[in-house]
């Protein structure tokens, strides 16, 4: 079976299924639709390159429209460890190290990121390497 079509797979049972949120991962919004607080905490690590955000950042839970249940990108292994102790799939978790090597891929597409995403997701797995053609 190819990666695309785990890919498929994967993505076919996410949208098949509800996820569970965590005690980090309720509404964003409050009743009047104002931000809820917290929100805007995570401006400040939105816009910080990933260098800079390993070393200062703060673990940020984040909604895409295409996935049921939110990722979250973290500093480092040691963030992604207290989540996964906390009961959150390490598949959902992105590190400032994956996201630079995910953002070292010259020809990566929105497609493409949601496919890794997807079979990263589903398999509990972690980014280790990228290699280059």
């Amino acid at each position: 079976m190819s990666y695309l079509e785990l890919a498929k797979q994967a993505e076919a049972r996410l949208l098949a299924s509800r996820g569970t949120q965590t005690r980090y991962e309720r509404n964003e919004f409050t009743k009047e639709g104002r931000p809820a607080p917290g929100l805007a905490e995570a401006v400040p690590f939105l816009g910080m390159p990933l260098d800079v955000f390993a070393r200062e950042g703060a673990s940020l839970a984040v909604r895409v429209p295409w996935l049921e249940v939110t990722l979250w990108m973290v500093p480092g292994d040691r963030d992604a460890a207290i989540l996964v102790e906390e009961g959150v799939n390490r598949g959902r978790i992105w590190t400032s190290t994956e996201l630079m090597n995910l953002m070292s891929i010259a020809d990566r597409t929105p497609d493409m990121v949601k496919r890794l995403a997807l079979a990263k997701l589903e398999l509990g797995g972690e980014v280790v390497g990228v290699r280059r053609r």
